[in-house]
């Protein structure tokens, strides 16, 4: 049986997986939309994620996690046409002695004119649903809408995706 590398030996670009070899390059970041309530029965705009143009990286988003207390539509966009951004929110380096920051710009309660293309939807029968089944990549410059929407007024849903960055 081998020894474990320290965080020392391990390059800074790369994470060893459970039997100690190389299993990805690049930092994982989290980014969790807190408790949001839907006020209407409308499609509403939760997050909006950026990679921006000149990040010189690519963001591999492997899961993703939705919550509804009723039955709820989780809709992702790519490349959505936003007139406000929202409010900026900080995405989590999962790595907390690692000082590296995310590239990912990420807002919450976008103004949304143009949704964009629609890259998949998921359907929430009241508790949680985790897919990791297709990985969404965002190349520098391009961006992603994630959408809510509830069967009645005043349902509470949220939200959460796990990100590595090369």
């Amino acid at each position: 049986m081998s020894t474990p590398l320290t965080p020392i030996q391990v390059p800074d670009q790369s994470i060893l997986d459970t039997f100690n070899r190389q299993a990805y390059l690049g930092q994982q970041f989290v980014l969790p939309i807190n408790v949001t309530t839907i006020a209407s029965t409308s499609e509403t705009p939760l997050a909006y994620i950026t990679n921006p143009a000149g990040s010189g990286k690519t963001m591999f988003i492997v899961s993703k996690k939705y919550a509804g207390n009723d039955t709820t539509f989780f809709r992702l966009y790519l490349g959505p046409t936003v007139s406000a951004p929202g409010t900026s929110t900080a995405v989590r380096n999962m790595r907390p002695a690692c000082t590296n920051s995310s590239i990912s710009v990420c807002y919450v309660s976008p103004t949304v004119s143009s949704t964009g293309t629609l890259l998949s939807v998921v359907i929430v029968n009241g508790g949680y649903s985790i897919d990791s089944s297709s990985m969404v990549i965002l190349d520098p410059g391009q961006t992603l809408l994630v959408t809510a929407q509830a069967a009645s007024d005043g349902d509470k849903v949220s939200f959460e995706m796990v990100e590595y960055e090369l």
